[in-house]
């Protein structure tokens, strides 16, 4: 983009995930988590400057097996902010819960 200087993007960014069952697979647990580092938004064109903070973006899911086709499960995305900005001059990100249920019809 015209105007836009080199700071735009964080120079450190990355992720980690990892997973863990219990009984016999019918207790899932997943983790992801994400960070970069703080990063400038300069844009020299409209004289704007936007400083987007360092984050760790957490991401968590539950599931629990209760058949081979149906499962319950309970997912929070983002659960250590609240008015979380990953871009410049975007809405902010809050975190985010979510309940439900799978079922596969195809091996019921």
């Amino acid at each position: 983009i015209k105007g836009v200087g080199e700071s735009a993007v964080p120079k450190l960014f990355g992720g980690i995930s990892t997973s863990y069952s219990m009984y016999y697979n019918k207790i899932l647990a997943n983790l992801m988590v994400y960070y970069f580092q703080s990063y400038d938004y300069n844009y020299s064109e409209l004289n704007l400057m936007y400083t987007i903070p360092t984050s760790i973006i957490p991401y968590l899911t539950f599931t629990y097996n209760m058949s081979p086709g149906s499962s319950f499960y309970f997912t929070a995305k983002n659960f250590l902010a609240k008015d979380h900005k990953e871009y410049p001059f975007a809405d902010g990100m809050n975190p985010e819960y979510t309940l439900g249920l799978r079922i596969n019809l195809g091996v019921i």
